[in-house]
């Protein structure tokens, strides 16, 4: 099976899920006086300097906030080298983060990893500790995307402990949000809830339009991760509206490719295509490779299941071309599976059995219980279709110990199907 991956935004995503350091309100709640390197009384043409920076990277926000992520990293570095002219510290450690940010929209993760150390190290440097979290919160979204969920969630729980000593509520809430993603990722269902729901309540009470819709669509993901799709609608449904009404396309997209997902596992097929193919336009459009390589998957997913088996693997390599660029372990665990599905069908076993063992094998080294549940199931298929009987059980056995671990609805209904077959 296959699954659409949540969001991360930052203010800009979502993905949606949100990044701490963000748009306007961001600018205004948790650093007033930002450009001040905290050393010296603000005298007059000091504040004009940087009202002026803080007017420039309200518009580079903006312009990120759009999806186009190449300007806005223009913008941030024109900024980065203005702020060091005038010694605004803050300013230029701000520049340095979301330029971080804007080459991980971009799937540039190695530059975006060592833009986003260079931040934190500048930060602890000059001693900008309100500035911590916004570092740690950055890099783990990376860490996240690249599947190491450890270090992922090592540098939230970091984020969390500075937004905490800051008492900035905001911030907290943003950080527990993404740390949801780490936990669905790792089947921790219940945690990840706890924290979506945790960060809707904090992003409506403080009235962020943006940042309460990215929880949404991540309640909508994870209620189709529980196989809950007629469930996850109504969230969608809502995140939808609420990036429309503020203009947020890389949400919009998002929630789109999450709302297809939601549709074809209804059997809804016109309205899932509709929704996959205005996502992927989209997310083109944006620039957003891994969310287009996503959109590509459960398009091929949908051809695998009307028949269409070349169509599918067509659109199939597209995605490993992506994922491979990407570096994303998970994502091309899950192309394999899908594969060994599409050659099952077609009737090549052994074929079927490798590209199978193969994405089981890089699930495990990445420790993603749902994922290599999908794997055992596939191979217990492959076995009984090839009279392997003991390996059959094998197969069976591993799926029903990670189901008893997931302790989710979805992954006992699919082992009882695969079972009863």
């Amino acid at each position: 099976m296959m699954f659409r991956r949540p969001s991360a935004l930052v203010c800009s995503t979502c993905m949606l899920l949100v990044v701490g350091a963000g748009c306007a309100r961001d600018t205004v709640e948790d650093d007033p006086g930002a450009a001040s390197d905290g050393n010296r009384p603000l005298d007059p043409v000091a504040t004009g300097d940087i009202a002026q920076l803080d007017s420039l990277f309200s518009n580079a926000q903006q312009i990120y906030r759009a999806g186009e992520f190449d300007s806005a990293r223009t913008l941030l570095i024109g900024l980065r080298g203005r702020a060091q002219q005038e010694g605004a510290l803050d300013a230029e450690a701000r520049a340095m983060t979301w330029s971080g940010l804007a080459l991980w929209r971009l799937g540039n993760h190695s530059e975006a990893q060592r833009i986003g150390e260079q931040a934190l190290e500048f930060k602890r440097r000059h001693g900008l500790t309100d500035q911590y979290y916004r570092s740690y919160n950055a890099l783990g979204l990376l860490a996240w995307t690249e599947n190491r969920f450890f270090d992922a969630s090592r540098w939230f729980k970091l984020a969390t402990d500075a937004a905490e000593e800051l008492g900035n509520r905001y911030a907290a809430a943003t950080v527990l949000g993404n740390l949801a993603l780490v936990q669905t990722e790792l089947g921790q269902f219940q945690k990840a809830r706890s924290g979506f729901l945790s960060m809707r309540e904090t992003m409506a009470e403080i009235g962020d339009t943006m940042y309460e819709a990215n929880s949404l669509s991540n309640l909508g993901m994870l209620e189709i991760r529980l196989g809950n799709p007629q469930g996850a609608v109504p969230f969608l449904n809502d995140a939808l509206k609420l990036y429309e009404s503020v203009e947020y396309g890389t949400g919009t997209q998002s929630a789109l490719g999450q709302l297809g997902t939601a549709y074809r596992l209804l059997g809804e097929t016109s309205l899932a295509l509709a929704s996959l193919d205005s996502a992927l336009q989209q997310a083109r459009a944006q620039g957003l490779r891994q969310d287009e390589a996503s959109n590509i998957e459960l398009l091929a997913e949908m051809y695998q299941e009307a028949g269409d088996q070349h169509r599918a693997l067509q659109l199939l390599s597209q995605a490993k071309e992506i994922n491979a660029e990407l570096g994303l372990r998970v994502e091309a665990g899950a192309d394999l599976r899908r594969e060994a599905e599409i050659h099952l069908a077609l009737g090549d076993l052994d074929e079927a059995t490798g590209f199978a063992s193969e994405a089981l094998v890089i699930h495990e080294n990445v420790g993603v219980k749902l994922e290599q549940l999908w794997d055992h199931l596939v191979l217990a298929e492959l076995a009984d279709q090839s009279g392997r009987r003991e390996e059959t059980r094998q197969h069976v056995s591993a799926g029903r110990t990670l189901a008893d671990e997931l302790d989710a609805r979805i992954a006992y209904v699919e082992l009882a199907l695969v079972e009863a077959r």
